[in-house]
């Protein structure tokens, strides 16, 4: 069969050019061990696949079958010609329409076996060639954009894209500028790129997408933002404007927001685009918040346009209509019990518009009239939409961490439940890279399903995140990141302490940094846990940097693994260096797509050796065949997906010992 040793090699030939880690994996390794890994599943994994229990919830998870294709979007060629994007149950595919004749271009299953989602089409201005997005691995990362020439009905070059969030423009008809990741380069780089020749005409690393002509990056040696203009070479530079991004625009104006900066974060700042004038600074209305969302409101041709802003502190959003000299117009509060999703102006009721879901899972337009100072929430915004058979009750409370800082959870419930003390709790946890956590208002539906059948929902708002702004990133990241792990053992003892449930009754699940946090967590107090389920988590934390594609550009998060200062903040963290004191405590359903192009799968490979070694039969490895980065995601509505959440929740159910 071969040593272990090139069983390793054998795992990591698909990453060109990365190593095994000397550290850990070939002191753990062994021939019996290997032999299983390339079973990719162990035997207790084998029983899941055929517990009945798993049919129960893919019918709830499976959406109903439909009869015919449905319209998801379409780009018009001509009065008789339009390219549809359409879509059949799990199938979509990509048809050009000329006339009585129909012909499809693309589908989803041309990539089967492999989970593809369709991301969207992107006609040039043209409209003579169509991108069309794939996330090969079921998720916005990597994204694949097949080019169609609409006129010769050819496919052109394909290019890979790093993001889907952070998109791909056409910088003229036959060019696209997009941002792809690279693993000899911090962050991204920005390419512009001819898909008739294939030609790169341009390319600037750590760079991202901005407005228009304007390409906007950070010189990670200075923090320094610069502004280029594609077209006439305009070079505008601003200091301590790190990840700076261009998020909206008025006739003469971009408006910029600098989460990430040193000194100015959480902040707004307007560039004129004529003069190139020094940036207008926006007063960000409270402390430790984070800018979440801006956009330019056009209001009538007699009143000139507004910015709006939503600012988040843990859950509760605050609202402020700028003028565009920076001033504030207006701002108001929108409860926790709330979930922003968009803002937009009414020209025929003279009100802004604020669209949010409840904790109810209502979603509710409110309107804020120009003539009121702050906006008025109608009593029915807090009920559900429809009479529901249950009521759910939901708040924000808050756990002090080891250092004594108050770490918020949201706690949702059925307002009826009955507390004795051992109430099932799901947890779920992310903490990193300054995005938001889980203190949203539930709306996933086995989520739901958890809560109807009696159990707890808890979601997290660990630092690392951005609840609080960037003060609140910084707390968790670097050297600091091991308080993400001690804010989720707060939680889950501060649960039992107030009453509501026992350890081995509490679930916690994290995907990707979030999955390295809950083995973390569970492998430095394995007792304040029932079941942790980490997800396709960075578990390695001295390698990532060569094992994983875009490694190199979490070190902000993670550290430098590689510096040897850095090695004591790693090993009391890292979930294969914890030493561990007790041979009792958390189970551990190790996740992991076998095609994840983000985070190597040998991540999840070494975490289920080690517990192997520490902790015998107390650990299962799922390994989801043709699975990417989102290997249990329901979103793509793509049979693997489900097939595999519904896996993860049978095991959720049975270690619980609930009903389904």
């Amino acid at each position: 069969m071969g040593s272990a040793k090139a069983f390793v090699n054998n795992m990591l030939e698909v990453f060109p050019g990365t190593k095994s880690n000397k550290y850990q994996w070939l002191e753990l390794a062994s021939e019996k061990r290997a032999e299983f890994l390339l079973k990719t599943r162990s035997e207790a994994a084998e029983k899941l696949f055929h517990s009945p229990l798993i049919e129960k919830i893919t019918a709830t998870l499976t959406p109903a079958p439909v009869t015919e294709e449905s319209d998801v979007a379409e780009v018009k060629i001509s009065d008789t010609r339009k390219i549809v994007y359409t879509q059949f149950n799990f199938v979509r595919k990509v048809y050009d329409i000329d006339g009585e004749q129909k012909t499809m271009i693309v589908s989803n299953q041309d990539f089967a076996p492999h989970q593809a989602y369709l991301h969207g089409l992107f006609a040039s201005p043209d409209n003579k060639i169509i991108g069309i997005g794939f996330a090969i691995d079921g998720s916005i990362d990597n994204i694949t954009v097949k080019f169609y020439d609409v006129e010769n009905k050819k496919f052109l070059n394909d290019i890979e894209m790093f993001s889907g969030d952070f998109g791909m423009n056409w910088f003229s008809n036959t060019q696209v500028i997009y941002t792809h990741g690279e693993s000899s380069s911090k962050g991204e780089s920005t390419v512009i790129e001819n898909v008739v020749t294939g030609e790169q005409l341009f390319k600037i690393n750590h760079g991202k997408v901005n407005s228009g002509d304007w390409i906007g990056y950070t010189d990670y040696s200075t923090d320094d933002l610069i502004l280029q203009n594609l077209k006439n070479s305009k070079v505008l530079v601003y200091k301590n404007l790190k990840t700076t991004s261009i998020e909206t625009e008025s006739d003469d104006k971009f408006f910029l927001t600098a989460n990430y900066s040193k000194e100015l974060a959480g902040g707004i700042y307007s560039l004129e685009k004529t003069s190139g004038a020094a940036l207008v600074t926006f007063a960000a209305p409270i402390a430790h918040s984070h800018l979440n969302a801006i956009q330019t409101v056009k209001r009538t041709e007699e009143t000139p346009d507004v910015l709006m802003a939503q600012y988040i502190h843990d859950a509760e959003s605050t609202i402020v209509v700028y003028n565009l000299d920076g001033s504030i117009d207006r701002q108001t509060v929108i409860p926790s019990d709330f979930a922003f999703l968009s803002m937009s102006y009414e020209k025929d009721s003279v009100s802004y518009v604020i669209t949010v879901n409840s904790i109810n899972g209502r979603s509710t337009e409110l309107k804020w009239p120009i003539g009121d100072s702050k906006l008025k929430i109608p009593p029915e915004a807090y009920l559900p939409k429809e009479k529901a058979e249950y009521e759910i009750v939901s708040r924000i409370e808050y756990f002090k961490s080891a250092d004594g800082e108050l770490i918020p959870a949201r706690i949702t419930h059925k307002k009826d439940l009955l507390m004795t003390g051992s109430v099932p709790v799901f947890m779920d946890a992310y903490g990193g890279f300054m995005l938001q956590g889980y203190l949203a208002p539930v709306v996933n539906k086995m989520r739901l399903e958890f809560i109807k059948r009696g159990g707890i929902v808890v979601g997290t708002g660990i630092r690392g995140g951005s609840e609080r702004g960037y003060s609140w990133y910084q707390a968790g990241a670097g050297l600091n990141k091991i308080k993400t792990s001690q804010d989720l053992i707060a939680i889950a003892q501060g649960m039992v302490e107030r009453g509501y449930t026992q350890a081995q009754k509490i679930a916690m699940t994290g995907t990707s940094n979030g999955g390295y946090v809950v083995a973390s967590a569970g492998r430095m107090a394995p007792e304040a846990f029932g079941l942790v389920i980490p997800m396709n988590g960075v578990q390695d934390q001295l390698d990532f940097s060569s094992l994983d594609r875009w490694g190199i550009g979490w070190e902000d998060d993670f550290t430098n693994p590689y510096t040897a200062k850095n090695f004591p903040f790693i090993m009391v963290r890292s979930p294969l260096e914890v030493k561990f004191q007790v041979k009792t405590g958390a189970e551990f359903l190790v996740i992991n797509g076998e095609n994840d192009t983000r985070v190597n799968k040998v991540h999840s490979y070494k975490l289920k050796a080690l517990l192997d070694d520490n902790v015998p039969g107390k650990s299962v490895l799922l390994s989801v065949d043709n699975a990417g980065h989102w290997a249990t995601s329901t979103y793509l509505l793509d049979s693997i997906g489900i097939r595999a959440n519904s896996i993860m929740w049978a095991k959720v159910y049975d270690f619980m010992g609930m009903a389904y």
